[in-house]
């Protein structure tokens, strides 16, 4: 007579349960992904760095859906009945971490660089308190990974560097979302020309911050609360996605708000000149071929106001500016 097979222990029951569902939604927002990069490479002449940057996350992202469904299929197909099958897709864990954590960083720097920018330079503190807090989030992230790989059975180092990853993670991504509403509001007093088209930036870096915010404090406090349950699973597993998702997004509302501005004329409009680096609607700054690139905001106190210009140069280098930061 055959024995009985062993049971399957509670914790892989547990992972698989919450791990399917969340690779079902990461799914979906990697068809998301998908179609918000083919729109933007197809529709957007940026610069090659741009490009570059944004080609890189997106196979990141790419990446991350099929590690998972490696280690479904090594956990559940594979390795089921496995006493220990955690310790057998170690390898495949580390990997995801390893991308989602590097995704993190890079969307969060390009936010701060994109506020150090828009500030024309001379605040660095706001800028450099996001970019603090992204570095120190990565550490705790790798030291987090570290653990796993070398001492899997310190749950308190693992415990601990968990928590601080994703709260530090969550306070860069509070202080650039509300560092970036407040000077678009402080802009939209100052030039009611540009209202409409500001309220818009302003809704989108905000939904953006709930968003990523909102992933990262439920990771931590459903990972407190349950580790061993993995309730927190669904939303590491969509993290890095919503940081892509969310970036192209922004990146391809550019045409949108310019056809924006052009229904209502409400913008100047410079025909000639290169493009700049100051783009507040994070591209960067190139926009050929009728692009649009929000740029030059200039909050200098020797100016009682901020102002925005539409650049559809054909361009894809720096705008020189005079000393009263107009192009």
């Amino acid at each position: 007579m055959d024995q009985p097979l062993p049971p399957i222990d509670p914790r892989i029951k547990n992972l698989l349960e919450n791990s399917y569902w969340g690779f079902v939604f990461s799914a979906f927002l990697l068809g998301a992904s998908v179609i918000q990069g083919y729109i933007y490479f197809s529709r957007y002449n940026d610069r090659p760095a741009l490009k570059l940057f944004v080609g890189c996350l997106l196979a990141l992202d790419i990446s991350t859906t099929f590690v998972w469904s490696f280690i479904l299929h090594k956990i559940l197909i594979l390795n089921i009945r496995n006493p220990n099958p955690l310790a057998i897709s170690n390898s495949l864990f580390t990997a995801d971490s390893v991308m989602t954590l590097i995704i993190t960083f890079f969307t969060q720097i390009f936010f701060a660089r994109r506020v150090y920018l828009v500030k024309r330079g001379k605040k660095v503190l706001i800028p450099a308190v996001i970019s603090v807090f992204a570095v120190l989030g990565t550490v705790a992230g790798c030291v987090r990974i570290s653990t796993v790989r070398r001492n899997p059975g310190k749950w308190s180092r693992f415990k601990i560097s968990t928590t601080l990853e994703n709260l530090l993670f969550a306070m860069s991504d509070v202080i650039a979302t509300f560092a970036m509403c407040i000077l678009f509001v402080e802009t939209a007093m100052e030039s009611r020309r540009l209202f409409s088209v500001l309220r818009s930036l302003i809704i989108y870096t905000f939904n953006r911050g709930i968003l990523v915010t909102s992933a990262q404090v439920l990771l931590v406090a459903l990972y407190l609360y349950a580790p061993t349950k993995f309730y927190w699973s669904p939303f590491h597993i969509c993290l890095s996605k919503l940081y892509v998702n969310t970036l192209l997004a922004m990146l391809n509302a550019r045409r949108f708000l310019k056809a924006k501005v052009d229904g209502g004329n409400n913008a100047q409009v410079s025909s000639s000149g290169p493009g700049d680096d100051r783009d507040i609607v994070f591209g960067d700054g190139s926009s050929p071929q009728g692009d649009i690139s929000m740029k030059t905001i200039d909050l200098s106190r020797s100016q009682a106001h901020a102002t925005v210009e539409i650049n559809t140069s054909a361009h894809s280098e720096h705008t020189e500016t005079d000393g009263d930061g107009q192009v």
